[in-house]
């Protein structure tokens, strides 16, 4: 994790299975005490496409005030 304006960040999870799910990202804004922005991008599973895993990429969104999302989905809160 690279925690700055235009650094990168990825997370990876083993699933059940034994199969690996990750996402990436960078982060696109950061005010402290205020707001995370950040891209993630969904790699997929064994078997998805990279046009599927596409589809899953956007832009979230964390305030301090404990308010998350994008387009209406959830994503992380801060703190």
């Amino acid at each position: 994790m690279d925690f700055r304006v235009g650094g990168k960040w990825r997370y990876v999870m083993t699933a059940e299975g034994e199969f690996e799910i990750a996402f990436h990202g960078e982060y696109r804004e950061i005010v402290p005490e205020e707001r995370i922005v950040w891209t993630e991008v969904f790699e997929g599973v064994p078997g998805m496409t990279p046009e599927e895993a596409e589809k899953n990429a956007g832009d979230r969104r964390a305030g301090a005030d404990g308010s998350t999302g994008e387009a209406g989905r959830l994503a992380g809160r801060l703190g």
